[in-house]
Order: structure tokens, then sequence, then C-alpha cells
């Protein structure tokens, strides 16, 4: 008898492996690339957006810096001490230059020499005023920079604080030399204005160490530095105690120029000197409140005007401010922003 066992009787079945066939293949392909074009389309949504925020961020804050940066110098213009106010109204109401540059005396004394060959009126009230615009310029250049065609040029004058100085003690005579304390490196020929309320003057620093001797001085002397005038006479109008302010001139000059790379940014030119301020800035605009019936509110927005701007009480700043990469269309993102600042010397 044969006994057969077990193991050799079973025969086990193995499937063959047939793979994918051509139908699940492209139909997996189909949906992974749907799947793939999803994600790249989320991602690619994900970066536009992120650089359309990035230059929303960037214009608006080029934007704001650069016209906050012209209205607090628009606040401070016209600034000719305690009588500043007074000093407006007699130079609105005089009939004549003349008039003006009389009236104006009363308040503030101009200690410099008219005969010096570096003075100008510019610095003065009475001179072209603290406020001058130019509408529309074309063709116009401030050394390597061109001013944007079309544009608008304002230009502020005035005097402003020294950080941390002041007059340490009273004036004897009104010849003595003013003594200040705080570190300040005032340049000899420095045009300043010292002012109470009794009255103001206008002088050049002859001191040329004024760190060291902590005094300012305003003799009458021959300057022989350029731009530098000479004051008329060794004294003031009167005498001044501590109590009274000790600031410098300033002429600031803002447009919106292109500089030799093709970059359009916002500048202020000061003492012959051109500073870029903010970049992507492609267009400046400026409107004049004005004045026109002497009660000290605006009654009338123009362009600039040179026989009306003595009646200037506030400007309005408009400054078109451009991404420096294209967003969108193939085009950079482009937005204007406007703010109004009170020349708030001439309405106090």
């Amino acid at each position: 008898m044969k006994i057969f066992s077990s193991s050799s009787s079973v025969k086990t079945y193995q499937p063959r492996q047939a793979g994918l066939s051509l139908l699940e293949l492209m139909i997996a392909l189909a949906l992974s690339s749907f799947l793939l074009l999803g994600v790249f389309q989320i991602f690619n949504a994900n970066i536009t957006s992120s650089n359309l925020q990035r230059a929303y961020s960037r214009v608006q804050e080029n934007g704001r810096i650069a016209t906050e940066l012209i209205a607090r110098d628009i606040r401070m213009t016209g600034y000719w001490g305690c009588k500043s106010a007074a000093i407006t109204k007699a130079i609105t109401d005089a009939k004549s230059p003349a008039e003006a540059e009389l009236e104006a005396g009363k308040f503030i004394a101009i200690q410099l020499d008219t005969n010096d060959g570096d003075f100008s009126k510019e610095i003065i009230p009475t001179g072209t005023g603290s406020i001058t615009g130019t509408d529309n310029t074309t063709n116009l250049k401030f050394d390597s920079i061109d001013v944007i065609a079309g544009s608008d040029i304002l230009t502020l004058k005035g005097f402003i604080g020294i950080p941390g100085v002041k007059i340490d003690s009273a004036m004897v005579t009104k010849a003595d030399p003013i003594q200040i304390q705080g570190n300040a490196d005032i340049p000899q020929g420095m045009l300043m204005l010292i002012a109470d309320c009794a009255g103001s003057d206008v002088f050049t620093n002859t001191e040329s160490d004024t760190n060291g001797t902590k005094f300012i001085r305003h003799v009458k002397t021959s300057l022989a530095g350029n731009k530098m005038i000479d004051n008329k006479e060794d004294t003031l109008s009167h005498v001044y105690d501590s109590s009274a302010l000790l600031m410098v001139a300033f002429i600031k000059t803002y447009f919106a120029g292109t500089n030799s790379a093709g970059d359009s940014s916002l500048y202020v030119r000061s003492d012959g000197i051109n500073t870029e301020l903010v970049r992507g800035i492609t267009d400046l605009q400026f409107i004049y409140g004005k004045d026109t019936n002497g009660d000290i509110a605006v009654d009338t927005f123009e362009v600039a005007n040179t026989s009306t701007m003595e009646q200037v009480r506030s400007i309005r700043v408009s400054i078109e401010a451009q991404s420096d990469s294209n967003i969108s269309n193939g085009a950079p993102l482009t937005r204007t922003y406007t703010a109004t600042a009170n020349v708030r010397n001439k309405t106090i």
C-alpha cells in the first residue's frame, strides 16, 4: 500500500502579476497633473499676493515719509521769533515792498551788511518771502539731478532751533557775545536769529570755535569765506536774557528728481547740496491755500503765483509714489498721497 504525503499532493496557485493597463495609467497621470496644477496655482497666487503686499507697504511707507518730511518743514517755515505773526501781517498789509520792509523792521532787526557781495534778501522775511514755489517745471536741473518734468518745486525759509543748545546767561550790553550751554559746532558765517517777545535780530556768527569758547559773537568784521555775510555793526537791537531763543537759518528746496541711473526720488536742496530723501517718488505737486481778505483763514487754493505768495496760510502736498518692481499687467504699483499742512507761523 502506498502512502502519499499531503505536502507532495497539494498544489498551490500562483496568480500572474499583470501590472497597470494603459487606461489606468492615463487616468492616474491626468489626476496627478490636475493636482500639481492646483498646487502650482496656489503657490503662484501666494507669491503674487506677497509681492503685492510688499509693494503696497513700500509705496505707502514712502508716501507717508515723504509727505511728513515736507509737512514738518511747512509748519516750521516763516518763523522769526515771538513776533512772527505780527511780521507776517505787516508784510501782507503793506502796499509796497518798501513799506513791507519798513513795517517788518519794527519787529526784526537785520544786522547784516547789505553792501556785502554775499548778501541776499532771500533769507529775510521782506525779501522773496518765506515760501516760494514753481509750478509745472520743465528742463530744470540741480547739478546732476534732473527735476521731473511737470512736477512742482517748493522752497521754504526761516529759522530753526539748535537741539541741546540754549543761552546760558543774560547779556549786559548790546555788544556782548552770546554765552551758550550745550555742544554745538556752529560754523563761522552761519546766519542766526536771536529772539524774544520784544523783538529779534538776524546776524552772522563770527566766532570760529563755538564748541570750545561757548560763545556766539556778532562783531563787525570782514569774513573771507564764500557766502559769509558781514555784520554791519557790533551791537544788537537790545539786550537779551537767557529766556531768548537762539536759532539758525535754513533754506530748503523740495523737488522730485531723476538721477543718472534713472531712479526717481524726493530730494531736498540746502546749502547747494542735493540730498536724496525718499526713493520711488515720481511726481510732486503743491497747491497753496491763500488768505485773500486778511482774516487769517484760507479762502482759496491756487497754484504758485509769485505776486501773492505772502497770502499763503497752508500748503496741500500731493506725492506720487511708485513701487520698484512690476506688480500687475507688467507695470509698477502707483499710488498718490495728499496732505495739507498749516503754515503755523502765519496763522497764530
